[in-house]
């Protein structure tokens, strides 16, 4: 009995090292978890870190956003009246332009009307220009003719019509 207690107590310490073997690797283990918790805490504040500055991020893209959106319905407002106020002055002009091919034509007509009397006037002017030639012509033969009569009687000659 005394070999079987030995071969116990071999056992047991046999148990007892592995045991011990065990408790260092359950404490490596322990200290293994505890470094990789720590590490996790730090990636975990990394993360939080990260989280906030892509949070600010993104609110400065929405900020940038809205003011970008702002100023473009400023502009389009801007750019609607603008080009509302140009939309009349082109109609205005439409009108203007019309009005005044339309007095174009009435004064094309005018002019064609005064291009006629203007040649009327000028065949007229004509006739009497050689009216008055004529007219002067007889004037003087008429001036003539009583100078011939006045000297018929102081010469005593009588005239035969």
């Amino acid at each position: 009995m005394g070999e079987r207690l030995d071969q116990m107590d071999e056992r047991d310490r046999a148990t007892s090292a592995r045991l011990d073997q065990m408790d260092e690797r359950d404490r490596a283990r322990d200290v293994r978890l505890e470094e990789m918790d720590q590490r996790n805490r730090g990636m975990m504040v990394l993360l939080e870190q990260m989280d906030e500055r892509s949070r600010a991020t993104i609110d400065a893209v929405f900020s940038v956003r809205d003011q970008l959106n702002r100023r473009i319905d400023d502009l389009r407002t801007e750019l609607t009246a603008r080009i509302d106020v140009l939309e009349m002055a082109v109609r205005d002009l439409s009108a203007q332009v019309k009005k005044n091919s339309e007095d174009i034509q009435k004064n094309t007509v005018a002019i064609g009307a005064l291009e006629e009397q203007v040649t009327e006037n000028t065949r007229e002017l004509r006739e009497i220009k050689t009216m008055l030639e004529r007219k002067a012509d007889q004037a003087s033969m008429l001036a003539l003719e009583k100078r011939v009569s006045v000297l018929e009687e102081k010469l005593g000659v009588k005239a035969s019509n």
